[in-house]
């Protein structure tokens, strides 16, 4: 995908940033778009400025930044290409937001100052990959291989995203586990996104439980709520583009998800009994180039 430039607005319609010239005419179109999208709170816009060109507007609500950030392509996206770029954004959404939280943490001055620090830095590395891969068309089929992830790591950095909130996480697996073969950032959106929903499904709080496990060349880690679980006529929609339950949701979570896991050579399958929860059961391949990883004693995880 050939990008002309970028532009930020504010919720406002006005330019507080931009790497692109363009006429007037089209500044005058990108400022009314930005501000529209704001004010109805949609999380994607687009608008044709001339022959086989785009300009793609994605609204970033995150606790550090309002506003919109437009891209210019130089050709048509297709349907996928637009719904991975929007993914990109909903996830950096979700990542700047917790490092956000993280950083609040310091300023208040509590006891776990240290590590909430390191949680902070771990997250905005984790954005920056995104970033750099907004700069790449959506691939298709599965990636090369190469990528390799420590399971345990991630897991124990990702449950303190919900250190503050009303969920607890109780880990049980084998203490060496291979390493994954998929991409690190890759692992933390598709944990990350589900760890988020188990918490969401459980509005008063409660406990999510997961599972890990190894068998065949594959590692399995299933994540299971208390929930409400998932009604049977809604099995066949969850992970499409956009759709959602929740009140606020943008619906993309769960369909890059899905996307990363299968594109990585695995599978995600959903077990789920309406008033008794769900479980989300993610197969991985394991590396072929790396030995097991120990979790460490100080995780927090069992």
């Amino acid at each position: 995908m050939g990008c002309r430039g970028v532009w930020i607005l504010d919720p406002s319609g006005d330019i507080v940033a931009a790497s692109a010239q363009a006429d007037q005419e089209i500044v005058a179109r990108l400022c009314d778009e930005a501000k529209q999208l704001c004010e109805e709170g949609r999380s994607h816009a687009q608008f044709c400025p001339g022959s086989n060109q785009w300009i793609q507007l994605f609204h970033m609500g995150s606790p550090g930044f309002s506003g919109v950030v437009a891209v210019w392509d130089d050709r048509a996206t297709e349907e996928h290409s637009r719904l991975e770029m929007e993914s990109l954004a909903h996830d950096i959404n979700n990542m700047l937001a917790v490092a956000q939280g993280h950083l609040e943490l310091l300023q208040m001055g509590q006891e776990r100052v240290p590590a909430s620090l390191t949680e902070a830095l771990w997250m905005l590395e984790r954005a920056e990959d995104l970033v750099r891969r907004m700069g790449r068309s959506a691939p298709q089929g599965p990636r090369a291989e190469g990528g390799s992830s420590d399971v345990w790591e991630t897991l124990n950095h990702l449950t303190t995203l919900l250190r503050r909130s009303t969920c607890h996480v109780e880990v049980d697996g084998p203490p060496a586990l291979p390493r994954a073969a998929i991409d690190r950032a890759d692992l933390a959106e598709i944990f990350q996104n589900l760890l988020q929903n188990a918490c969401d499904a459980m509005p008063d709080g409660g406990t999510i439980t997961v599972q890990l496990s190894t068998e065949d060349e594959m590692i399995t880690v299933a994540f299971r709520d208390r929930g409400a679980g998932i009604r049977s006529e809604q099995m066949d929609d969850i992970f499409s583009p956009h759709f959602t339950t929740k009140p606020t949701g943008h619906g993309l979570g769960l369909y890059r998800t899905r996307h990363l896991i299968e594109q990585s050579g695995g599978r995600i399958r959903v077990l789920s009994t309406p008033g008794a929860g769900s479980t989300f059961i993610v197969s991985l391949p394991q590396s072929k180039n790396s030995g097991k990883i120990s979790c460490s004693p100080n995780t927090g995880l069992r």
